[in-house]
């Protein structure tokens, strides 16, 4: 059995950086360069998921529901005579 190892052997590493060192990807990558187009892609990574739209849709009405649900607990504690109930669960 050969062992799992994790990462890059030391040689490889050193050889690794001495082409970074040598090539400098980092002086060659392209993105906003104006404050204005660095504002434009500031949340580009919020534009799915979680911040999008139809989730923001779906916890209002998840929001409003809830307190739908905590309006009619109270009110079936609430006594048949308060007026300040939100929802009249009496029978009559």
């Amino acid at each position: 059995m050969t062992k799992i190892t994790r990462g890059w052997p030391p040689k490889r590493r050193k050889e690794q950086a001495e082409r970074m060192r040598k090539t400098k990807p980092w002086t060659k990558t392209t993105g906003p360069k104006t404050d204005e187009g660095k504002q434009a892609v500031r949340h580009n990574a919020y534009k799915h998921g979680f911040r999008s739209e139809d989730m923001k849709d779906i916890r209002r009405l998840l929001r409003a529901q809830r307190d739908f649900v905590k309006a009619v607990k109270s009110a079936q504690h609430a006594p048949c005579h308060d007026p300040s109930s939100a929802i009249n669960l009496c029978h009559e």
